[in-house]
Order: C-alpha cells, then sequence, then structure tokens
C-alpha cells in the first residue's frame, strides 16, 4: 500500500464539500456541428482553430448569468446560507495546471483562447492559487481538513479565490465520452469527447459531430428543473453559435 500523494492530499478539504447525498447529475447531448463550422472560419483565416473548451467556457460566461442561484456558495457553518456571486470565475478542474478565469463573462472570447493558451506556458507553481496548495501542505491531514473548515469554509469570497464561483473539466480530451464528476461547489460542468454519432436532424438519422454535457450540482440550491433549465441554455448556444459574433467580440 502506498500513501495519497502531497497534491491529492492537498485537493482532500475542497472534495470533503461536494457530499455525494447531495449531488445531482443532468447530461445533455449537444451537437457541434455550428461549433465545426466556426472552426473551420478560423483556418481560413489562418488562425488556429479553438478548442471545444474554448467554446464551453465561453458558452458558460454568456448563459450561467440567466441562472444566477447556480453561481454560488453553499455556506454550511456556522449556519446554512447561499451566497450568490456577482461576476463568474470558472475554475479549470482535471488540467495540469489549476487555474481560476475570473470575470469570465466581462471577458471576450480571444480573451479565453489566449488564457487557455497561457496555461500550456507556465508551471504548476507558478499560479497564484499554488502558494494556498503549498500552505495546506505542510498540515497532516486531520490539521489540514480542520483549518480549511475553519479559514475558508466559512467565508465565500476566500472560497471564490481558490475555487471560483463554478467549475470545468474536460474529460473528452482524454478519451472519455461522459463523466459525473464530483462537485465541491454548486455546479460543475463537463464535456465529453466531441465525436460523430448519430443524430435525428429532420427525421432522418444522419452522423453529427456532437458530445455530451454534464451538468454536476448541489440538488440542495435548486431542483431538476432549475438545472434543466440551465442545461437547455447552454445546449442552445452551443447549437446556435453566431460565428461572425465571435469574431465581432
Amino acid at each position: 500500500m502506498t500513501e495519497l500523494s502531497r497534491d491529492r492530499r492537498a485537493a482532500l478539504p475542497v472534495l470533503s464539500g461536494g457530499g455525494s447525498r447531495y449531488i445531482d447529475h443532468h447530461v445533455f447531448m449537444a451537437d457541434f456541428t455550428r461549433i465545426e463550422d466556426i472552426r473551420a472560419m478560423f483556418s481560413k483565416k489562418n488562425m488556429k482553430p479553438p478548442s471545444y473548451s474554448a467554446f464551453m467556457l465561453y458558452a458558460i460566461s454568456r448563459v450561467l448569468n440567466s441562472h444566477k442561484k447556480f453561481n454560488s456558495y453553499l455556506r454550511e457553518f456556522p449556519t446554512l446560507k447561499l451566497a450568490v456571486y456577482e461576476g463568474i470565475d470558472i475554475s479549470l478542474t482535471g488540467a495540469s495546471v489549476f487555474s481560476v478565469i475570473r470575470n469570465s463573462d466581462g471577458k471576450k472570447f480571444m480573451d479565453i483562447i489566449n488564457h487557455l493558451g497561457a496555461l500550456k506556458t507556465i508551471k504548476h507553481d507558478e499560479t497564484p492559487e499554488y502558494k494556498i496548495q503549498e500552505f495546506f501542505k505542510i498540515f497532516p491531514n486531520f490539521m489540514r481538513m480542520a483549518l480549511f473548515g475553519l479559514l475558508y469554509k466559512p467565508f465565500p469570497d476566500r472560497m471564490r479565490k481558490i475555487c471560483g464561483t463554478c467549475a470545468f473539466t474536460s474529460v473528452g480530451k482524454y478519451g472519455a465520452d461522459f463523466a459525473a464528476p464530483l462537485s465541491s461547489g454548486s455546479i460543475t460542468f463537463s464535456l465529453g469527447r466531441v465525436a460523430e454519432r448519430p443524430m435525428a436532424v429532420d427525421k432522418k438519422t444522419e452522423p453529427r459531430s456532437s458530445a455530451y454535457i454534464t451538468l454536476t450540482y448541489d440538488h440542495r440550491i435548486a431542483d431538476g428543473a432549475d438545472c434543466s433549465e440551465l442545461g437547455a441554455g447552454l445546449k442552445n448556444f452551443i447549437e446556435n453559435y453566431d460565428g461572425m459574433a465571435i469574431f465581432n467580440d
């Protein structure tokens, strides 16, 4: 038997907030044909086609503000209170470098592309979030959990600093069709593998570029209908991107 790595142990205090008994998952299949058309437009302009994650992050940034209760943090101690945030900060989980895209709802599409590009050139220990992680790594696990519970969990602003206001992970680039992640916040968006799948189009079945999008949320803050509306809005946004609007953003 081997011990958990220091990085995995440092993640335990944050992940402990994702009580599985409160977590629910909604899965949507989205047609990515429109996205492929826009990626082709970039190629025609001799520009590198954006990643699917970039489109997802942009979509979240534009849709989530219409469903503000999910852009939040549920504090459990000392009393149960829901803090609804102004502005959207998306934490990128599952990436080689943990990062938070601050105020993503105020960023242009190219700003998001540039942020993702910058992550490929920096080291994990160069990110602001790294210093907080390193601080907690020096303590034994039982002390780490207790300190995190006292110094961070009661304070929505501090939790926002290290966890953002929502989270996004892309499992598709690793070959997974979809995921049902553990979410330590109010909502986590997950993008599965983009691939050709049979879809019904005008009462006919044809292969279309598509992907599964999972919304993992804390059922205590909202009903399933609320999450379904958010997922439907996200799916509609992805399937009806205005390519020229992105270039003029």
